[in-house]
């Protein structure tokens, strides 16, 4: 009588078990793709649009200071501010004044 009480229990045990998500049958998912824009905004540390915003042009020119890897966000400031000084034509005439004025600390 006993061996017939351990039998439910043993297939419930068994049921559980082959029920539960096994781990090598899952699916991977889908390899990340970097897009163009992803590309664009690491190359100007995110700041693409704020660039942009500042500029008289619709895309940021060839020659603008891209990002350095392991450059702190102040040495690229400093970078794009000197690049702004040399191309003032190309600054929006509402920044013009600060990008005169800035100078490397």
């Amino acid at each position: 009588m006993k061996l017939f009480r351990g039998v439910p229990l043993l297939v419930l045990c068994l049921l559980v078990l082959g029920c539960q998500d096994n781990p090598s049958s899952k699916t991977l998912p889908a390899p990340v793709v970097v897009s163009n824009e992803l590309s664009q905004k690491d190359k100007y540390k995110g700041m693409k649009e704020k660039i942009l915003e500042h500029l008289t042009v619709k895309e940021i020119p060839a020659d603008f200071p891209v990002y350095r890897d392991g450059e702190t966000q102040k040495e690229y400031k400093i970078r794009t501010m000197l690049w702004a000084k040399e191309n003032l034509d190309l600054v929006k005439p509402e920044y013009r004044k600060r990008v005169e004025n800035f100078q490397k600390k």
